[in-house]
């Protein structure tokens, strides 16, 4: 192995993550789309005098609780996108000392 070898291991896996990163933004904004869009269906049914139907409150609940599950997943990602970055910097630098610096 080479430095260079780590170096490029390092920007696939870490490309890897952004993408994954990325996905998952994505579906945390169609997600916050959705609903804001029950809700306005909910304020709608209140406002013309309507009791909201139940599956309508159910579906608001469930857009909230998988919110909050892309949420910590993010949180894991952006984690352990930190960690790789920091792994594959100390398996360089370990690199780097056993080749003596020739890299």
């Amino acid at each position: 192995s080479t430095v260079e070898d780590v170096d490029r291991a390092k920007a696939r896996k870490l490309a890897e993550l952004d993408s994954v990163i990325s996905v998952a933004r994505g579906n945390l904004a169609s997600v916050r789309t959705q609903q804001a869009n029950l809700q306005s269906q909910a304020a709608d049914q209140e406002r013309s005098g309507k009791q909201v139907p139940d599956h309508l409150v159910a579906q608001i609940e469930n857009a909230k609780a998988e919110q909050i599950g892309l949420e910590g997943d993010i949180k894991r990602y952006l984690e352990g996108r930190k960690q790789a970055e920091a792994s594959f910097d100390s398996d360089r630098a370990r690199l780097q000392t056993l080749l003596g610096n020739k890299q």
